[in-house]
């Protein structure tokens, strides 16, 4: 991106700028580190948010529903409050996208590039391919030699007792102490539903606020508004913790049998393989991942490549192939639109050769290239 960078900037009277976005890991996601990106125009960002910073009332605004294109869950447009940890008091304001997946899980990420720039299903794509593009050798090496798939008859979809059990269990256990905290949680659902009415009101009147150097700028009246809305809901919330404390043990059951329950969805199918033969293969292709990497170390100058580039450029190269009583002779084809990748096969050749290795039938093998394709 650097080389690219440069050649726009060198071209004359051009006005073209490059602008690069960082993907992030959640640790990398302070406040202090997000209001240092809003500060340039270099670089933009997108990294999730931890799931203990989400809370309903620092949303801002929120968008329509759509369907991410690229898997099973509905995104929707965000805006959301943060405050910085380390200077108390000082807000920002972050575009957001809240991601509702299928099977009852969510997840949120923060980015600062404009709706105008990137659609969400792609935001959030970038963000998922990360791990793809980091592991870039590894993944290639997997495709090379086939790693990634299982070898024998297939694979057969079983049903997974033990996690159809825990399901089960946790099932049971959510009703049995739903039942026992009947009214507590009648009583939390009315604070709840009172909450729930008031963060609207809170919202509305947040959006007609601005943030200027991390303060609130709002008129005196709706200042005094807001601040009521806020004063009602951390007295419900209050409520509902004191209701909480009177039955800890059962509370904290429910929420970890409805944790349990949320993680096992999906779960409760595996597949069936054949172990012992796809790890014999399994053994056998790492075997050929490990001489391809050999092979570009000691024979190829060690210069950086992919396996798939050797597998296509080299491995793959037609021969003919000759033998006496003593030679098993393999003549390469030479690739004539490929000169610079000959030249350096060419200086392997004469490095195997050099180890007059013995192949099947005790035969001395030898590479060359057919002299009249080159």
């Amino acid at each position: 991106m650097g080389c690219h960078s440069q050649t726009i900037q060198e071209v004359p009277s051009s006005r073209t700028s490059v602008t690069r976005v960082l993907v992030m890991d959640g640790a990398s996601n302070s406040v202090k580190t997000l209001r240092a990106f809003a500060s340039q125009e270099k670089y933009h960002y997108i990294t999730p948010l931890d799931d203990n910073q989400w809370k309903e009332r620092r949303i801002n605004s929120i968008g329509r529903p759509k369907r991410y294109r690229y898997g099973k869950a509905t995104l929707r447009e965000v805006v959301i409050e943060l405050e910085d940890s380390q200077e108390k008091g000082y807000l920002i304001r972050i575009r957001a996208i809240k991601i509702d997946w299928d099977n009852g899980k969510m997840t949120v990420l923060l980015t600062s590039l404009p709706v105008e720039t990137a659609g969400l299903s792609e935001v959030v794509r970038s963000y998922f391919d990360r791990w793809p593009a980091q592991e870039l050798q590894f993944k290639s090496m997997k495709s090379t030699v086939s790693l990634h798939r299982v070898a024998g008859y297939g694979k057969q979809k079983v049903q997974d007792e033990k996690i159809a059990e825990r399901q089960d269990h946790a099932a049971k256990m959510i009703k049995r102490l739903t039942e026992i905290l009947k009214k507590p949680l009648e009583d939390i659902g009315v604070l709840e539903a009172s909450i729930a009415k008031l963060i609207p009101k809170e919202r509305r009147l947040r959006n007609k606020s601005e943030i200027i150097l991390g303060k609130r700028e709002l008129s005196e009246k709706l200042r005094r508004q807001l601040e009521s809305y806020e004063k009602l809901i951390a007295k419900h919330e209050k409520e509902i913790k004191k209701i909480e404390k009177e039955h800890p043990d059962q509370f904290r059951l429910l929420r970890k049998h409805r944790r349990e329950w949320l993680r096992l969805q999906g779960k409760e199918t595996v597949y069936k393989v054949d172990v012992e033969l796809d790890q014999i293969v399994t053994f056998h292709r790492v075997s050929l991942a490990n001489l391809y990497a050999y092979f570009i170390k000691h024979f190829l100058g060690g210069k950086p490549m992919s396996m798939t580039d050797l597998l296509h450029k080299i491995i793959h190269l037609p021969a003919t192939i000759k033998e006496t009583d003593d030679v098993r002779k393999i003549i390469l084809d030479y690739n004539k639109k490929d000169k610079l990748m000959m030249e350096k096969l060419s200086e392997a050749i004469e490095k195997i050769n050099a180890l007059h290795v013995i192949g099947p039938q005790g035969k001395r093998m030898e590479f060359s290239f057919d002299k009249q394709l080159s």
